[in-house]
């Protein structure tokens, strides 16, 4: 597990070096030809897959476990030799304990395995409480359950005793995983916190325990946040009941009387995925006669998965109302089956009326059939039929349909033209750069706006100019969009308009140019994005927060942490986001504290961010040890010319080399340049 610092691990050896530990351990066991021996055992570990030959970037040949986790077993039974010696040696202390393991991420996943393996309750609560009260509390939550069942009530209940705000220790309880936290979290579906109650809900669903069916049968009709309502579907899938499935039903079907109702009802039954709603699915998309009732059925249908209902779905490609049609052919598209196209193809031998024909080309659009492209373009010129042929072309995105888009988005009606300009968009085809450029003219700003997108989508840099003109649009819809193009394009052209454009009358738009500036990037970029969370709008703030973030600007951490203290929650959640990409583990000290004065699930965010990047927990037991290990190293070097190991004090996260002193001077007397052999007076 030890790589060459404190924070890498060492996921595989040379292949010499693993024959030359085998050999020293085969001597110290005093059996003769212990070499050939050490040969001989690696053949037969690789032979029954234990271990896995690799080959390095630079063709050496490495050997590492078949999966990490094996290496993480091995580590964890070394680890509980070193907790639990025998023969009552003393073991690691308290200090070891933190400052060589508890504080690496390295080692936390075999922490966790040995706990499972230590049958002294005091020895295992031991190394949870270390982890709760002197590392990270989030670490020692974890820990807290994973230990032997039977200590995990004391565990959990340090949890419960601690002074924090109940968000906090929600989150704690939930990454325990234990069902001694049950107990404890079934009131909290009851508060009247929206985030509290999320938090409740995700924990019982992760422990999977029926004990929780009550509650989160109370959660499905949570008023107020349809998360909740989603979680709880997902989590009662396990346990759905029929009880459960015909109530939903119930309120599924009642579409005229309980509009929500019925969009909740057709949310949960998504979420539960269960196979004993399929029969009342189908019993109303083939009687009820409420088109929308029918039209989400086949939708349901289609995200159940179920072949049951392929037959029925099929029957609905006739139904009289497009909606309805429509919403069948793309449930069996995620159906996968493979008849639903021939069979659609033979509806083309029949004598169809014209509005039937178009009803049924579009239905093979929306199974991915480019069988229908000669159709839809056909239907391109009859105004009728004009929108929804755009539409189909645009889903599925074929170059072919370009030239007549392109016709459409000069002559079609208002409607016609804005859904030709998305489709070219989507198709992505340079070839209608020119005319998308021209719509950037058009009179109405619907088609405008949506010309502008699709230039983005294409991202060529062709477009650039006509799009910062086309910034000074009257239009805010029109400004925002091009904004948007010409971040997603990319080009350092872009820049002096769009930081013009930073001081737009809307905040809209200003929000849209923050986010494209933060896609280019560049110092000038980064200084006025910093100027900008001066803005008396807290959504423009937000969107230079996360530009700074995407951008990893070191230089707006000052300006970043300032923020967090900032009234808006928006605000506050886009710094935190920013800071969990940009920010460096001193960082970490600041957003402990606000977590523990006003815990916000996106400070717990951002801290697993910078701890996952540095590779370490707590910064303080991390400098303790920095300190310790450069003071040994210094002594055992004393200033003699062997390896300089001081690395180890490195900023995690930056590449470094260990040099021996003879190499640093060949380099110093060829000026830096080393090419082929010492010449013998270097030797």
């Amino acid at each position: 597990m030890q790589g060459k610092t404190l924070i890498d691990p060492q996921l595989s050896m040379p292949r010499e070096e693993v024959e030359d530990c085998l050999t020293a351990y085969l001597q110290q066991e005093g059996r003769s030809n212990p070499r050939e021996c050490a040969e001989r055992w690696l053949k037969d570990l690789l032979k029954y897959h234990l271990i896995q030959p690799v080959i390095q970037p630079n063709l050496e040949e490495h050997i590492e476990f078949r999966h990490q986790l094996i290496q993480e077993y091995y580590a964890a039974e070394y680890l509980l030799q070193l907790l639990q010696p025998p023969n009552g040696k003393p073991g690691l202390t308290d200090e070891e304990l933190k400052r060589d393991y508890l504080n690496y991420l390295k080692w936390t996943e075999p922490v966790a395995l040995m706990l499972a393996l230590v049958n002294d309750k005091k020895q295992a609560l031991r190394v949870v409480k270390l982890a709760i009260y002197d590392v990270d509390l989030m670490l020692g939550a974890s820990l807290a359950g994973k230990v032997k069942s039977e200590f995990q009530t004391i565990a959990i209940g340090w949890i419960n005793d601690l002074k924090l705000p109940k968000l906090l220790k929600l989150q704690c309880l939930t990454i325990t995983k234990s069902k001694a936290a049950i107990p404890l979290l079934l009131p909290a579906l009851g508060h009247p916190n929206s985030e509290i109650r999320q938090s409740a809900v995700m924990a019982l669903g992760d422990l999977g325990s029926k004990e929780s069916i009550p509650g989160l049968l109370l959660a499905l009709n949570d008023s107020e946040q349809p998360e909740v309502r989603r979680t709880a579907a997902v989590t009662l899938r396990k346990f759905y009941t029929e009880k459960l499935i015909s109530k939903l039903l119930s309120e599924f079907e009642n579409f005229n009387k309980k509009p929500i109702a019925r969009w909740r009802a057709d949310e949960m039954l998504k979420n539960l995925g269960s196979e004993a709603a399929i029969p009342g699915l189908i019993v109303m998309l083939e009687t009820s006669n409420q088109s929308e009732v029918r039209r989400t059925a086949a939708e349901v249908l289609g995200d159940l998965g179920s072949e049951a209902a392929i037959p029925h779905l099929h029957a609905a490609l006739k139904d009289l109302e497009c909606e309805v049609c429509w919403s069948a052919a793309s449930a069996l598209r995620k159906l996968d089956n493979k008849d639903v196209i021939k069979n659609i193809l033979r509806e083309f031998e029949s004598d169809l009326d014209p509005y039937s024909r178009f009803k049924v080309t579009v239905a093979l659009a929306k199974l991915g059939s480019k069988q229908a492209i000669p159709e839809l373009l056909i239907a391109l010129e009859d105004p009728e039929f004009a929108f929804h042929a755009t539409e189909a072309l645009g889903e599925l995105s074929d170059k072919v349909a370009t030239p007549g888009l392109l016709n459409v988005l000069k002559t079609g009606n208002i409607y016609v033209r804005e859904s030709a300009a998305e489709a070219l968009g989507k198709i992505g085809s340079a070839e209608a750069i020119p005319g998308l450029l021209n719509a950037l003219q058009d009179s109405e700003y619907n088609v405008r706006h949506v010309a502008a997108w699709s230039l983005g989508e294409i991202g060529r840099i062709e477009a650039v100019a006509s799009l910062l003109k086309a910034l000074n649009d009257w239009n805010i819809y029109v400004r925002g969009s091009v904004a948007e193009a010409l971040g997603k394009i990319g080009s350092a052209e872009a820049i002096p308009g769009l930081l013009n454009a930073l001081q737009d009358s809307e905040y809209e738009v200003r929000c849209r140019v923050a986010e494209a500036l933060g896609r280019i990037g560049g110092i000038a970029v980064v200084s006025a994005l910093i100027d900008i969370f001066e803005d008396p709008v807290s959504y423009v703030q937000c969107s230079a927060a996360k530009a700074l973030g995407d951008l990893g600007a070191k230089e707006a951490i000052s300006v970043l942490l300032h923020a967090l203290s900032d009234s808006s929650y928006e605000v506050r959640c886009s710094v935190t986001k920013s800071l969990g990409k940009s920010g460096d583990f001193e960082v970490l000290d600041k957003l402990w504290q606000l977590q523990y004065q006003k815990p916000e699930s996106h400070i717990g965010n951002a801290i697993s961010a910078i701890q996952n990047r540095y590779q370490f927990y707590n910064y303080e037991i991390w400098q303790e040890t920095v300190l310790i290990q450069n003071s040994k190293l210094e002594r055992q070097n004393d200033g003699q010319g062997c390896v300089d190991q001081r690395v180890i004090g490195r900023t995690p996260g930056t590449p470094h080399y260990t040099v021996k002193a003879e190499v640093v001077q060949i380099i110093e007397q060829n000026h830096g340049k080393v090419i082929g052999k010492q010449s013998p007076d270097q030797k």
